[in-house]
């Protein structure tokens, strides 16, 4: 018995040292949030009103599994389940990707909600259950769950700049990274260890016990105000958060902020929030027993940061990125390049000889202009790419100007032209 014990001790240290790890990328969907409003509405063609219902209906999903997710947890275990649960994350995000219509995205979410709950149990408790049974257990237990945490959102801070760049250049590129990402986690999940003592471990139930076993945890919902505030509680947090996410996304769209300002914006957020969680404990004591208010904090800061950032983007955003496609421009810019562009100044104006990106249709070109002819009010630009024998046709507007080719960085996008013809996408 003493052997096994010290056994169960050295697995408990092992957890402990793998949490933060763990939490660092896992915690939640890394390169995600700052371009999810963007890739379903732009990507994959679906209307706002969908993402907001799909958002509500993952809201309901999540409440619906409260109560199942405990049952099962008691009867595989956390590690199983936590394995399980990033799984779980793994598949909606490769469903996502590859989706087709807002149908798919409701059974995706009600996945994802299926594996957001398994993970929100087994977490915090596997880290709890591995510390050594003492008076300052809770304490420790605090101080190493926010310093996991800070860990994360500065993880996750980075990660949503590279996110709204990356998008930029093709909007599937964050998706695949945030999979890679839940893969990783996925593996790591795996590294924890079981630390029941094996005399200690309770018999496998029958799936009959189970289900009874729900039933009775049903009717202690239905008796219990306090659980049912919380889980209520739970919902409608649960809920506001996602609405906070949608809203300022929809709403840099709507003023039309370039995709790689959205991973600032968003990293800005994340970086105040690991402050917030690195001083965790602190906040603890200074908002002892006042736990909404605690839970609300971040929340609260949040709403601040995006009133303050909706006074700063009310301006037009200067620069922006685009992986070249075409061989059109080819001894000049090729084909694979990434162009980092900037937009005209209110007195600059379009030269002969500017290399300009512009739109076409659904399209955006980077080509030469060539000439330019004032017509009465409006002046016409005439392009051609240099690798062309003929120039483009038709002429380009003030309208269809975004802004002008400052420089090139070789090769980096042919990693994204290999994404996007393998998933088929468009951008």
């Amino acid at each position: 018995m003493p052997k096994t014990k010290e056994t169960i001790r050295r697995k408990k240290r092992k957890n402990v040292r793998i949490f933060p790890i763990y939490k660092t990328v896992s915690w939640d969907l890394l390169f995600y949030f700052p371009i999810i409003f963007l890739f379903l509405t732009q990507v994959k063609g679906l209307t706002p009103a969908e993402v907001l219902f799909a958002d509500a209906f993952y809201t309901l999903a999540n409440t619906f599994w409260q109560l199942p997710i405990t049952s099962l947890v008691d009867r595989i275990g956390k590690k199983n389940c936590l394995i399980i649960g990033n799984i779980l994350y793994a598949l909606s995000i490769l469903a996502m990707i590859f989706m087709k219509d807002f149908y798919e995205l409701l059974l995706i979410q009600f996945i994802y909600a299926l594996g957001y709950s398994i993970k929100g149990i087994c977490e915090s408790n596997i880290l709890y259950d591995s510390l050594p049974a003492s008076k300052k257990r809770g304490k420790v237990f605090a101080a190493i769950d926010g310093k996991s945490s800070s860990y994360f959102y500065i993880f996750d801070g980075i990660s949503s700049i590279i996110a709204g760049f990356a998008f930029a250049i093709n909007g599937y590129i964050p998706m695949v990274l945030c999979f890679i990402c839940c893969v990783a986690s996925t593996i790591i999940s795996f590294k924890f260890r079981h630390t029941v003592i094996k005399e200690e471990k309770v018999k496998p139930i029958s799936l009959k016990k189970y289900f009874k076993q729900l039933k009775d945890s049903m009717k202690f919902f239905k008796k219990s105000d306090r659980i049912r505030l919380l889980i209520l509680l739970n919902a409608i947090f649960m809920g506001l958060i996602l609405g906070i996410v949608n809203l300022r996304s929809s709403m840099l769209s709507e003023m039309q902020v370039p995709e790689i300002y959205f991973g600032i914006i968003f990293a800005l957020l994340q970086f105040s929030a690991a402050i917030t969680a690195r001083n965790s404990e602190r906040f603890h004591k200074a908002l002892r027993n006042k736990v909404l208010g605690f839970l609300t904090f971040p929340v609260t800061i949040s709403c601040i940061i995006i009133g303050f950032i909706v006074m700063l983007v009310s301006c037009k955003f200067a620069i922006g990125a685009l992986v070249i496609g075409s061989g059109s421009m080819t001894g000049t810019i090729d084909k694979g390049d990434i162009i980092v562009y900037e937009r005209y100044g209110k007195n600059e104006s379009v030269k002969t000889g500017d290399i300009i990106i512009f739109r076409s249709d659904d399209l955006k070109i980077v080509h030469r202009v060539i000439d330019q002819k004032l017509m009465g009010e409006e002046t016409r630009y005439y392009t051609k790419g240099d690798a062309n024998q003929k120039q483009d046709d038709g002429y380009r507007t003030s309208k269809d100007v975004i802004g002008q080719v400052k420089f090139k960085i070789p090769y980096i996008g042919y990693l994204t032209l290999w994404v996007n013809n393998l998933i088929g996408g468009n951008k």
